[in-house]
């Protein structure tokens, strides 16, 4: 990680934990690897990462259309909420502009380079979280699927 960090200049990086890394491990972990941002499942500690002058990125991982009316309820202090789903529910258009005036939303569900400029236009998203494909072999990545989507919000 260091040897990694320390070759790449002007970048912040942030520290990803699941929802059983305890609140005094995270703190730690940010402290060693100079995190600012922290990205977690867990709402419980959201607060005390913010007291601890840490961003929070609260990531939620929605699985059905239950989920997605108790996230417009959420109340929280975090930075950004990230929106993803494992098992690929997928928020329309009218979902993401409601939770986006209510919540920072950022979205990691099913966006497209058909889709993307609707959201965009349309809602008050504060970003779109995206992820590279499975390794093709070791350090080689099919990021068409990625340009794609930028190559759709390029402005000219």
């Amino acid at each position: 990680y260091t040897a990694i960090t320390n070759w790449l200049q002007d970048m912040s990086f942030a520290g990803e934990f699941n929802r059983a890394t305890t609140f005094e491990h995270i703190l730690t972990q940010a402290a060693e690897y100079g995190f600012t941002t922290i990205i977690t499942p867990n709402e419980q500690i959201v607060t005390g990462l913010k007291e601890n002058n840490l961003s929070v990125i609260l990531k939620k991982d929605i699985l059905s259309n239950e989920e997605i009316t108790k996230l417009s309820n959420l109340k929280t202090v975090a930075d950004y909420v990230l929106v993803e789903s494992t098992n690929n529910t997928i928020l329309t258009q009218s979902q993401i502009a409601e939770l986006s005036i209510q919540l920072p939303l950022l979205v990691g569900t099913e966006v497209t380079p058909e889709t993307v400029n609707k959201f965009i236009e349309n809602t008050d998203l504060e970003g779109i979280a995206l992820k590279g494909s499975e390794e093709i072999r070791t350090g080689f990545v099919d990021l068409d699927a990625m340009a794609d989507l930028l190559e759709a919000i390029e402005v000219d």
